[in-house]
């Protein structure tokens, strides 16, 4: 009796896991740019750029582990980027996942030379610009801005 009482336990688990991975692909597939917001323009105080129709992307934090030897543990930061046009909207909305790995890198590897480099804002953005360019086919990223940036 146990033994079917564990069964049925592991069954409704096994149950309950399935349907939480069938719903969240099924809001993925419906909601596929989650993490990403259009803004044109409209921009609220934590930006910092004002232009006629500047179109403008924001990306959800970013959150990285700083190196253990640093007084810091982890540095928490959103960033913004402008957009040449709004073809370059459309691309990035397509390869966002792997924009979001690029990104990664780009502060992994800042966060792994110390928190000096980390400290550098300017050689950051300089270093996420390159590296999002690197990947855009149809225009590029003019200007990256923190609206968010946090070393803990």
């Amino acid at each position: 009796m146990a033994q079917n009482l564990k069964k049925l336990i592991a069954g409704i688990a096994l149950a309950l896991c399935l349907s939480l991975v069938v719903y969240g692909l099924k809001q993925w597939h419906m909601n596929p740019g989650g993490d990403c917001q259009k803004v044109t323009s409209t921009l609220d105080n934590s930006a910092s750029i004002t232009r006629d129709s500047a179109e403008i992307l924001d990306f959800a934090g970013f959150v990285v582990l700083l190196a253990e030897n640093e007084d810091q543990a982890y540095l928490s930061l959103s960033i913004s980027v402008k957009l040449s046009n709004s073809n370059v909207y459309r691309e990035i909305e397509k390869k966002k996942t792997f924009i979001r790995g690029v990104i990664y890198g780009v502060l992994d590897k800042a966060a792994k030379t110390g928190s000096a480099q980390i400290m550098s804002k300017e050689q950051l953005k300089q270093d996420i610009l390159d590296a999002v360019n690197r990947l855009l086919v149809t225009g590029i990223v003019d200007d990256v801005y923190f609206t968010k940036f946090l070393a803990v």
